[in-house]
């Protein structure tokens, strides 16, 4: 019995010194650190405490019983950021009864404590607005969170914007009565001119009733929420790749007289007076992708539609300074967010913009710059710490923070 007691003694002891040592500040001392707005300070540290940055600079002064790491050659940068990450919701959890569902939701088609949310923290995606499947013509609104082992105050926006899918995407496994008789899968659309008739109509409805019957409106949540957008208080995204999805995009846009932000934009080097004159931003990618039958993107000749895609495509939107976010899409690992920006900088893109890319700009497109997207004191600690030059091929992820808990990264 006594033997027993000492046991427990020993092991509260031990969880009390363990709880004891996380909840110590930690300094980061690194040969860099980029805090995303252009300032970089070399030598510089990091002072972290409870999942917050508390000081960025040089020399800083630190609180007893700081915890201090080191990286003498390293460089320190904000955690990456993946406005438009895709595979991570539930199989076959879209609602597909209704090509227009936008009051749906993502957030709750996502399994909060997925291991795939800690593979991406190990790759250095600290945050990602997570997208649904392109089976609705206007799909459900997107979730917007942190990566990571904790699934506690993991969700920073429950519903972000709706998606609407200009593509090939929501004609899918769909069939008129004549080919396939009546089933489930007899809806609209069955080709891209039935797509983009959809999302016309659902928009034309949603004017009318703002326009004629207020109650109706209310009473409907789809409609609602399309109104929303034309009323300017949210943002739709619209998947488009190809050069004629995303022309039709930003036609419908001007009709309805609605803001929009494109997402894959594989063809958009293709449209830059008009995405200029826009004033839209893209989440562009994936630029590089495996080579799989079907993929998009810098590879995407094998696409049985011939996507056009160029790695200088984000070089180009830069130089037009058109917004760009990159994305890995449902890229992991050796094609993830890390080699889709070593992919836009071998073509091109300055340093800078690249990092922005990643952090400053998909925080603002995803309305959580207040949180994330620079090392900067009061956001969270969300951090990278480099073997070297960030992106770098031969500098490896020494460190991940999300909201200040650290991880080693991830090694195929």
């Amino acid at each position: 019995m006594t033997l027993r007691v000492l046991c427990t003694w020993l092991g509260l002891l031990l969880a009390a010194a363990g709880l004891t040592a996380q909840e110590r500040p930690i300094l980061l001392k690194a040969a860099k650190v980029h805090q995303g707005d252009g300032t970089v300070y070399a030598p510089g540290e990091v002072l972290i405490h409870k999942g917050k940055i508390l000081a960025v600079g040089k020399a800083l002064k630190t609180p007893s019983g700081t915890r201090k790491l080191a990286f003498p050659h390293g460089e320190i940068t904000a955690g990456m950021i993946d406005a438009a990450a895709t595979g991570l919701t539930i199989a076959r959890s879209n609602p597909e009864a209704t090509e227009v569902t936008p009051s749906a939701r993502v957030l709750d088609c996502l399994d909060l404590t997925d291991r795939r949310f800690e593979l991406l923290a190990r790759e250095g995606v600290t945050t990602v607005g997570a997208s649904g499947p392109e089976t609705s013509v206007i799909g459900p609104a997107i979730a917007v969170v942190k990566t990571g082992r904790s699934s506690t105050n993991r969700v920073l926006i429950r519903a972000g914007s709706p998606e609407m899918n200009l593509t090939h995407g929501p004609t899918a496994g769909n069939g008129g009565p004549r080919s396939s008789g009546h089933s489930l899968f007899t809806r609209l659309p069955t080709s891209l001119m039935g797509v983009n008739f959809v999302a016309r109509e659902a928009l034309g409805r949603a004017r009318d009733l703002m326009a004629r019957d207020p109650r109706a409106l209310a009473a409907d949540d789809d409609m609602r929420t399309l109104a929303a957008a034309l009323d300017r208080k949210l943002v739709l995204r619209v998947r488009g790749n190809e050069q004629h999805e995303m022309a039709t995009g930003l036609r419908i846009s001007k009709e309805f007289g609605f803001p929009l932000i494109f997402e894959g934009g594989i063809e958009s080097w293709r449209l830059i007076s008009e995405l200029s004159e826009a004033k839209t931003a893209v989440i562009l990618g994936p630029l590089s992708a495996p080579p799989r039958r079907r993929s998009v993107g810098l590879f995407g000749r094998r696409s049985g539609r011939g996507v056009r895609g160029r790695p200088t495509t984000a070089t180009v939107l830069r130089k037009a300074k058109i917004p760009v976010a990159l994305t890995a899409g449902s890229r992991r690992g050796a094609y993830g967010l890390a080699a889709q920006v070593r992919t836009a900088m071998r073509h091109g893109l300055s340093f800078e913009d690249a990092l922005q890319a990643v952090t400053v700009t998909p925080a603002k497109l995803l309305g959580v710059a207040d949180r994330v997207g620079t090392v900067t004191a009061g956001k969270d600690a969300d951090l990278i710490v480099w073997g070297g030059a960030p992106f770098g091929a031969t500098s490896p992820m020494l460190k991940i923070f999300v909201s200040g808990e650290s991880y080693e990264a991830r090694i195929d």
